[in-house]
């Protein structure tokens, strides 16, 4: 009796892994999921982007300043007004981080460190970032809780 039930539990086995294996079927994604669309047009270096959580602004790192700075792209439809510069400074800027309001962002500026400190720039009002860590050492990639704070 014993060596039955292992007869039937091997005989199973037989049938239900062809039939699983059959309906595997690797899954493809569309070609026209996978092609890039081209979302800046600077000659030199665009990188780091951010979007925000509504999907309607990005804030990158360009040179297209002759420094590394941060820009505001609008993402939403149809013709969309030209990227706004938003830091000025000509220390280099980088590793922008939208904060989930999409009302400011963090990012790391080589302003008053060469090692890198962490502003905030409130993108709602007018004035420049502020710094909200300057220690001795290296700060970087800044990350927003969900609390909204960085």
């Amino acid at each position: 009796m014993i060596r039955l039930g292992k007869f039937r539990g091997w005989a199973i086995l037989a049938i239900v892994f062809p039939a699983i294996s059959f309906f595997n079927i690797p899954a493809q994604a569309s070609p026209a999921l996978n092609a890039p669309i081209q979302i800046t047009s600077n000659p030199g270096e665009d990188f780091a982007p951010t979007v925000s959580a509504d999907g309607k602004i990005m804030v990158y790192v360009s040179d297209k300043s002759g420094n590394l700075d941060l820009w505001l792209k609008n993402l939403g439809p149809g013709i969309q007004p030209p990227d706004q510069r938003l830091t000025f400074h000509s220390a280099e800027d980088g590793s922008p981080e939208i904060s989930p309001d999409g009302k400011r962002v963090a990012f790391v500026s080589h302003r008053s460190d060469p090692r890198g400190d962490i502003y905030i720039l409130d993108l709602m009002a007018e004035g420049g970032p502020k710094p909200v860590i300057q220690k001795p050492g290296e700060e970087r990639d800044p990350v927003w809780s969900p609390d909204q704070t960085a």
